[in-house]
């Protein structure tokens, strides 16, 4: 239920705490709160029921939100098993041997033994004071352990560090590196330390234009005749052909059960032809994206030396008993060095399976909700395409004093990095970087036991292609490191721009472990991880998202299928998280 009139939404405003308060102080301010409004003290207050039902409302989502990291396993094929992989010897897909699963990793350790909240800030109070995440708020100092805030003459504003800028020279690639922790605690045990990682084409570098390469394969089944998407589709190749430049190459291939070749591939020298040529386009049959994806590979192959190559994929439905030749022509398109980014418009089609075709090749499905949004969803993918500068970008991974736990891919869209090992070391495929958009990743890594002094992490290798500049294989290498404290008494504070990231990751990561459970037959684990995502999103400030999660969790608790028009909300919306906060 929604809070009482005077009470917020947000349960540590309902309990009249802010985002810096431990579990425990949550558990004293209930208890107070719930002696004070409880119904039987407050006979004569016709709101006392609402206000002691919104308490402890906030008081039960709030024992759920500290269950933060706890509650996501690890995912299959990581750069642990990548590693293991290659120091086999072996270099193909098929060598990388998954963990066992594991539990998300454990917060860092403090001087003590205790654990810190690993999402949040650090805390110098014994284990059991667990703090919720926060953005900014008063330094707690050493000795202040007993839950409450540092006197107002000692609290002081956070002071956020300068990223660590990596990069310069004749080099097209630049990073920015903030870490959980600027110094950590030296522990006999191991610690966790996260890396958010910027990547950005260099501002001093001058790209010439290379000429894009765009293959539009369009699903012309039955099932587009239905509520104008058609006509929708129509006006948005018009638009499109509006911003490519003339020395742009063109093709578009229609598919159902068979495909068609409406437009070869040729230069916009003339615009007329390819309205003909949508306007030609007819609905009928079934869908069998495989055909489609033959057709574009082909069209796309005729000028792949000459500029950079993309596929832009539509569909409104289901692919007929043809998933895995889709996921071979995925492999082919990698191979061949062609980019594809999948859109599913409606609710009416297979995100795994989208997502199984664009990932391989470094690009990304998404979801278009109705007919009207397909212009902006296609200007706004093909504006970026057009500022393409660095091609083939792959992540590579030396460990030192630590084990990569996951990485992950949290802007334009949040994905987790799929490592593979070749030549030794455990790879990831980035894939495009365009000028016109930020990329950010998230590492994960596991310290060793450490003394005081400095740490070296690990050093990643970013290596990418400069197709305008005629570069191939140039190197960018980001070193990881930290430090241990040599004072014990020193205070660890978190940042607040790689735990905001942390919280977004985990909301994604548990959503799509809840859709898991719930399709395998689990509904009770998997409703009950839908809501844990749900209070990590209303605690960011999506509450609108959350609102939509917690809804299908209680119309799968009560039997029902989900929506998948919630669902393609909830598993879309939560892989922009980052996206959203990048553009404001």
């Amino acid at each position: 239920m929604a809070a009482p009139s005077g009470l917020s939404s947000n349960p540590f405003e309902v309990l009249g705490l802010d985002r810096s308060a431990s579990f425990e102080e949550v558990k004293l301010a209930y208890r107070r709160l719930a002696r004070e409004y409880h119904p039987d003290a407050n006979p004569n207050d016709p709101m006392a029921l609402e206000r002691f039902t919104a308490l402890r409302r906030a008081y039960e989502r709030l024992k759920i939100f500290y269950q933060t990291l706890e509650d996501v396993e690890g995912a299959p094929d990581g750069p642990a098993a990548a590693q293991a992989a290659a120091t086999a010897g072996h270099s193909d897909r098929q060598a990388a041997v998954p963990p066992q699963r594991e539990p998300m990793p454990e917060p860092p350790l403090s001087t003590n033994g205790a654990r810190h909240e690993a999402a949040g800030e650090m805390p110098v109070t014994p284990s059991g004071a667990r703090r919720a995440f926060r953005r900014t708020g008063p330094i707690r100092h050493p000795g202040e352990g007993d839950g409450h805030l540092a006197p107002a003459g000692r609290a002081a504003e956070v002071k956020l560090p300068e990223p660590l800028r990596i990069g310069g020279g004749h080099l097209a690639l630049r990073a920015e590196v903030l870490y959980s922790y600027q110094i950590v605690a030296p522990s006999p045990q191991p610690q966790m330390l996260y890396a958010l990682i910027s990547l950005r084409t260099s501002e001093t570098v001058s790209f010439p234009r290379v000429p894009l390469n765009l293959c539009l394969v369009l699903d012309h089944s039955s099932s587009m005749l239905r509520g104008g998407k058609v006509e929708r589709l129509k006006d948005m190749v018009g638009e499109l052909v509006k911003q490519l430049d003339q020395d742009d190459y063109l093709s578009i291939v229609s598919f159902g059960d068979r495909a068609e070749v409406l437009l070869p591939a040729q230069p916009l020298s003339d615009p007329s032809l390819v309205r003909t040529a949508i306007d030609s386009m007819r609905c009928r049959g079934g869908t069998e994206i495989s055909r489609g994806l033959v057709s574009g590979l082909s069209e796309l192959s005729l000028n792949a030396s000459r500029a950079v190559s993309h596929l832009i994929l539509l569909t409104d439905g289901q692919t007929d008993g043809d998933e895995m030749a889709c996921l071979e022509r995925a492999e082919e398109a990698a191979a061949l060095n062609v980019g594809i980014t999948a859109f599913g418009l409606g609710a009416d089609w297979n995100s795994t399976l989208l997502d199984g075709i664009a990932r391989p090749t470094g690009g990304h499905s998404d979801y278009i909700e109705s007919p009207e949004a397909m212009v902006q969803a296609f200007i706004a993918r093909v504006s970026a395409l057009q500022s393409t500068n660095l091609r083939r970008t792959v992540l590579g991974v030396n460990v030192v004093a630590s084990q990569l736990q996951r990485a992950t891919l949290v802007s334009p869209m949040m994905q987790p990095l799929e490592f593979t090992a070749e030549r030794g070391t455990p790879m990831a495929i980035i894939g495009e970087i365009s000028s016109a958009t930020e990329y950010q990743l998230l590492a994960e890594f596991q310290l060793m036991p450490c003394q005081p002094g400095a740490v070296r992490v690990a050093d990643l290798t970013v290596t990418y292609d400069v197709p305008g500049l005629q570069r191939e294989r140039e190197a960018l290498i980001i070193p990881i490191s930290t430090t241990a404290a040599t004072d014990p008494d020193v205070p660890l504070q978190a940042d607040p721009r790689v735990t905001d990231m942390l919280r977004k990751v985990t909301a994604n990561r548990l959503q799509e472990r809840a859709w898991h459970e719930i399709e395998t037959g689990n509904a009770a684990k998997g409703t009950g991880l839908l809501k844990r995502a749900a209070e990590h999103l209303e605690v960011a400030g999506h509450a609108d998202l959350a609102q939509v999660a917690i809804a299908e969790a209680e119309r799968v608790e009560r039997g029902n299928d989900a929506n998948d028009e919630n669902v393609k909300r909830i598993i879309y919306g939560t892989r922009r998280l980052a996206q959203t906060a990048h553009q404001g």
